[in-house]
């Protein structure tokens, strides 16, 4: 025990007040006494400083130590509280228990009973501290099973009696006071499952390791579940006879993740039914993401493109153009470059790249997410050159409908047609 013990004592006599300080503090450092001469005094005392433990004679004048103490509990129902009778106060010190008094001692004056007094209120401050602890620990887990939807049990292999938490009890729509074995919670598993849960806790006993398991679970006052259990066995020396475990419900993480798979193939196949290339690169610029025309178009396989360095996809005279755009994508929200996209097989092909930036919750840049579009066949249709006006043959540029785009102007003197028509 560390730290300071705070002591009340409360006594009519200053000879005993003096002596019983005098006693206490060199029996132990750590005994810091406070002294009352009646009980109102005292009472007046703890409402300003809780001590950590009241040492109170019986016999005073006006309120007697049977008074003070139910005065005490009415405020402090747990402050240690020891009361000093005289010699044959059997009747007293019944009261006194009935009361609610911590401990009681004969009074005296001798070096052993100071001594003992002394070891009797350090274990009712021990005591008390520990329930406390106790007391705290048992909350913070009330509380942790409440947020996480966990709980925890005990299961004596033997008898089949199994010992819940408030957490489980509420998991398993199991009512306060009931006591359900194992057997009968046993009924509200799934009929597949259930011979799965016997042989997993067959298994943690055998080889006296943790085991865990998921199972469907269906009270009849609530929905079927879907619940992640873990056996852990408590070996003695006669071997494993108590199961320790915990229930999580994981039901709802269970349809947030199918709600985003779901999700997923959505997105993948959308972008995958786009025919510009598709890119997600992280702040390092690696890709991260990329659709079905990115694997086409570039050539390289799913393993080859994860995490690959988006520069490598560019010819070396292009990199700084693009290094250039990743990094006004990053700063400004968005950049376009047009730059010629290097293949696994070395061809270059040209494209456009539009890009837009990625950010966290606070605002600061993840990476970028853009499409690129092939140039190809738009550089192909501003290549075409228009025949020289000084050919003497007449001449005419069809596209692919018949349509006519370019003619020499004595073209359509010829077939009697305005150069618009």
């Amino acid at each position: 025990m560390c730290g300071d013990l705070a002591i009340l004592h409360v006594d009519d006599e200053s000879s005993m007040r003096d002596l019983t300080k005098t006693f206490l503090e060199r029996n132990d450092e750590q005994f810091r006494i406070r002294t009352a001469a009646s009980a109102d005094e005292g009472l007046a005392t703890l409402a300003d400083h809780p001590p950590d433990c009241i040492v109170s004679d019986y016999n005073m004048p006006g309120m007697d130590g049977l008074g003070f103490l139910r005065a005490v509990r009415e405020e402090h129902p747990d402050l240690p509280f020891i009361l000093l009778t005289g010699r044959g106060s059997e009747e007293v010190a019944s009261e006194a228990i009935s009361a609610g008094v911590t401990d009681y001692l004969q009074k005296g004056t001798g070096a052993e009973q100071y001594e003992l007094l002394s070891n009797r209120i350090r274990n009712a401050v021990k005591a008390r501290r520990d329930a406390e602890k106790a007391a705290r620990r048992e909350e913070l887990m009330r509380l942790t099973e409440f947020a996480g939807d966990t709980g925890g049990f005990e299961l004596d292999v033997k008898t089949g009696d199994v010992r819940m938490t408030d957490g489980t009890r509420r998991i398993l729509h199991v009512p306060e006071g009931a006591n359900p074995n194992f057997d009968e919670n046993l009924q509200h598993y799934h009929p597949d499952d259930r011979e799965s849960i016997q042989q997993t806790i067959r298994r943690a006993l055998r080889t006296g390791e943790q085991t865990q398991g998921t199972f469907r679970y269906q009270h009849p006052d609530g929905e079927e579940q879907l619940l992640s259990i873990t056996y852990t066995p408590v070996t003695g020396n006669g071997g494993a006879a108590v199961i320790r475990g915990a229930v999580h419900d994981i039901t709802e993480q269970q349809r947030q993740q199918r709600e985003l798979e779901t999700e997923r193939q959505i997105v993948k196949r959308a972008l995958d039914a786009l025919e510009d290339l598709f890119y997600m690169i992280d702040a390092d610029g690696r890709l991260q993401r990329w659709n079905r025309t990115g694997r086409e178009v570039t050539g390289y396989s799913e393993a080859e493109l994860d995490g690959m360095a988006a520069l490598g996809l560019f010819p070396a005279d292009e990199q700084e153009a693009v290094a250039k755009a990743v990094e006004k994508t990053l700063t400004d929200g968005q950049a376009t470059v047009q730059a010629d996209l290097l293949t696994a097989s070395g061809e270059r092909l040209p494209y456009e790249f539009r890009g837009a930036r990625l950010t966290d919750g606070s605002g600061e840049p993840t990476g970028l997410v853009g499409i690129g579009r092939d140039l190809t066949e738009r550089r192909e249709q501003d290549g075409v050159q228009a025949p020289p006006e000084s050919a003497e043959d007449a001449v005419s540029v069809v596209d692919a409908d018949r349509r006519h785009q370019h003619q020499r102007l004595s073209f359509g003197q010829i077939l009697g047609y305005d150069p618009e028509e």
